[in-house]
């Protein structure tokens, strides 16, 4: 490129830089800049801020503020009285709001002022106290005290804050405690006084009821002996003897039936003559009856075992069947004789039955003759058991009143007595200096932009200088192949073609020239990553992928042929991409990929690590992937580092170097299973040790790392680089990454994009592999 384009695409880069109004151009980058070339006078006016604030916190008069804490209990605490244990189901709506404000009452402050003596107190009642009359100065020290109680409630809830602040941290804490105990004390005074104004009108209530009722009862009296009424065990005499004969009649109707039930069967039993059967004579009482049922049965038995044993004309069978006919004979005799009886019987119950219901009838015309009198009695009756009933209420109810006076419970209860302050509450030291520093941060920035106007152009035009110059010495995009040619092509989509840098040929008879190293953008600003495509022939694909299913064996897949020969063509297209990469001088690379398969990755680093060695370079290869197997067969035939020369690297790793010069090296298990902070020191020390022998490392991190290893890797790497495949380069997951890991690592600078090389390289690179 000639040097009149270059100024040509500069001055065009400077004019569309500086195209646009310059107010619009003062961003929070300018705005950092002037601060921190003003730093000293914005610290200067805090300084003088937190200065003036820290003076009047010293030297301001200090209050203290002492709380007692107040527990409000609405439930109704009756210790006597039918309500005792009466559950609380709600309360009345402003009930704890009402004794918020019962807390500051005149009386209840006053009770304070006159138990603490602050009538003599200067900073209550004032200094001139004195000169007033005990009311006035009494009535001073109430407003003023008023003024220093605050009652707060923290939260909706039933809990009371009541705080007092004063000149001194122990009358703080003393008068918040009297203060809360005189509201304590004050709501069962409450309680307690309009218990005496109940007994005072149950009294008289009382009294008048005790008359009534006298009255009532004389009433009665009086009726009883007019009307000749007598009573017995609380009842009326007639009343009480029809009872009685009630009773009787009732006993002697049951007796007269008894009693001609029995005649009625045994007049039954002498007619039917069914004597000779137990089962005929039941339910007749007779002592003899039963005896002589039970001898006939006895013969019944005999004359049967007879009959059986001798036959019916046998001389014991003939005694015994004239037995039974005697007992027989013996038991109609008896029938006939209770039958008597109990016809006798009969006739006596009914004649006693006759004279009760006689009896019983008078009785009742008796009372009926008094029935009027005795509903008028009635009446009174119930009046005069009204009034005692009443007035027994009315005594019981004033017992109760007079012992719930001295059986009073507070609604309130002190939960936690007021303490003496250990620091000030005014004024507040960390809030003072807190805002003053704000206020002095504030009026510092703002006098720093002030005073930094007249540098706003100057910046402005540096900064478009500075972009201006950044776009004219843009790096263009060389696409470097294995396929045996150069091949350079543009990403339409990173930006406008350049034209390719001078490249020397692929096929080993030269090195490659090195190219300009692009000019890196300021620090602190996103890295724009480089894209390098590296061009793969199918066979060189084939045999990756095809070696990369069992996890290893391809790690020599850029370097060697398949029967162990340098592949110089290779190591030259390898040389070349480290060159568009921008490895010149001492450096560090960590690569690694989210979609290209760990063995790949590892082929890739460990092709870079052996075209470096190709041109002189010694270069480690540290093994930081998941996945070791890649590099286990580079691990089993290089040879391990002694111990000697080992003495300046970290002993957290396992070091060897091959034949080609090549040194390999992987984390112990020890140092793998560190902490991440212990890890990624080790990891960075050794980095160091090893740059002190070597010229470069390469950090493979495999496919899809973790982001511990990736942020590890990239706090010691110069250059950071993604390997992709080119047809999931543009895909939307892969573009999204890229732009994460451009916020995220400021070294990511580099992406190798794999993709077919197609044409008369590919074909010639095919031959030749055939040959070999």
């Amino acid at each position: 490129m000639s040097e009149v384009s270059l100024e040509q695409r500069t001055v065009a880069a400077a004019t569309t830089a500086g195209q646009g109004d310059e107010a619009t151009q003062v961003d929070l980058a300018l705005v950092g800049r002037l601060l921190v070339r003003r730093w000293w006078l914005v610290a200067l006016i805090t300084a003088l801020f937190i200065g003036l604030a820290g003076a009047y916190v010293v030297l301001a008069p200090k209050t203290w503020r002492a709380a007692a804490r107040v527990l409000l209990d609405p439930r109704d605490k009756q210790l006597v009285g039918s309500d005792v244990g009466k559950p609380q189901y709600s309360i009345e709506a402003g009930w704890v709001e009402t004794r918020v404000e019962l807390v500051k009452s005149h009386g209840n402050l006053d009770a304070v002022v006159k138990r603490e003596g602050l009538t003599a107190d200067p900073e209550i009642a004032g200094s001139d106290a004195g000169t007033l009359g005990p009311e006035a100065a009494a009535a001073r020290a109430v407003r003023n005290l008023a003024e220093m109680v605050v009652v707060e409630r923290p939260k909706e809830n039933n809990i009371v804050d009541v705080a007092v602040t004063t000149k001194s941290p122990e009358k703080s804490a003393r008068l918040a405690q009297a203060v809360a105990e005189a509201f304590v004390a004050g709501l069962t005074r409450a309680k307690i006084d309009q218990i005496e104004q109940a007994n005072a009108l149950l009294s008289r209530q009382v009294e008048t009821m005790r008359q009534k009722m006298t009255e009532a009862e004389a009433r009665v009296e009086e009726y009883k002996r007019a009307n000749g009424i007598a009573v017995t065990r609380g009842n009326l005499v007639d009343e009480e003897t029809m009872r009685q004969l009630n009773e009787s009649l009732v006993a002697a109707r049951q007796k007269a039936q008894e009693a001609k039930e029995r005649w009625e069967k045994l007049k039954q039993v002498l007619k039917t003559g069914e004597v000779q059967f137990p089962a005929g004579l039941d339910g007749v009482g007779s002592a003899v009856l039963s005896r002589l049922k039970i001898e006939a049965a006895l013969a019944a038995k005999r004359r049967t075992e007879i009959e059986q044993d001798f036959g019916p004309l046998h001389p014991k069978a003939r005694a015994a069947a004239a037995e039974m006919e005697r007992d027989r004979t013996l038991i109609l005799e008896q029938v006939k004789s209770l039958a008597a009886t109990a016809e006798m019987d009969y006739q006596l119950a009914r004649a006693t039955e006759d004279n009760v219901r006689k009896n019983l009838d008078r009785a009742r015309a008796h009372l009926a003759d008094k029935g009027e009198a005795t509903v008028a009695l009635q009446d009174l009756e119930n009046e005069a058991l009204a009034r005692r009933e009443l007035y027994k209420s009315f005594v019981s109810r004033m017992e109760e009143t007079n012992l719930q006076k001295s059986t009073q419970i507070s609604d309130a209860t002190i939960v936690s007595p007021a303490q003496v302050p250990l620091k000030p509450s005014a004024p507040r030291v960390s809030i003072n200096l807190g805002l003053a520093a704000l206020a002095g941060l504030g009026t510092g920035v703002t006098a720093a932009l002030m005073r930094g106007r007249r540098d706003v152009a100057p910046l402005l035009a540096a900064r478009r200088a500075e972009g201006a110059t950044a776009a004219a010495f843009a790096p263009p995009t060389v696409v470097p192949d294995l396929s045996g040619e150069p091949v350079a092509e543009v990403d339409d989509r990173a930006g406008p073609a350049v034209p390719p840098l001078a490249t020397a040929p692929l096929d080993g008879s030269e090195e490659p020239t090195a190219p300009a190293e692009p000019k890196r953008p300021t620090a602190g600003v996103p890295v724009e990553p480089v894209r390098v495509d590296l061009a793969l022939t199918p066979e060189r694909i084939a045999r990756l992928g095809g070696r990369a299913e069992d996890g290893g064996g391809v790690i020599d897949a850029f370097v060697e042929t398949v029967d162990g020969r340098a592949d110089d063509v290779g190591l030259a297209g390898l040389r070349r991409l480290a060159a568009e990469l921008g490895d010149t001088g001492p450096r560090v690379r960590a690569i690694f990929s989210n979609s290209v398969p760990t063995p790949i990755v590892a082929a890739l680093a460990h092709g870079l690590a052996r075209a470096a060695g190709g041109v002189g370079e010694r270069v480690t290869v540290i093994d930081l992937a998941g996945d070791p197997r890649p590099f286990d067969e580079a691990f089993a035939r290089a040879e391990k580092v002694a111990r000697s020369r080992r003495r300046r690297i970290e002993s957290g790793f396992d070091l060897r170097v091959d034949e080609h010069g090549v040194a390999f090296a992987r984390p112990s298990e020890e140092s793998a299973g560190a902490e991440p902070s212990r890890r990624a020191g080790r990891l960075r020390d050794f980095v160091v040790a090893t740059l002190r022998d070597r010229d470069g490392v390469v950090l493979h991190l495999g496919g899809s790392p973790s982001a511990a290893v990736l942020f590890d890797a990239a706090e010691v790497a110069d250059h950071v680089t993604l390997v992709v495949d080119e047809k999931d380069l543009v895909g939307r997951r892969v573009t999204g990454e890229i732009e994460v890991m451009r916020g995220l690592l400021p070294r990511f600078d580099g992406i190798v994009v794999l993709k077919l090389a197609n044409g008369p390289a590919a074909r010639h690179d095919q031959r030749r592999d055939r040959r070999a």
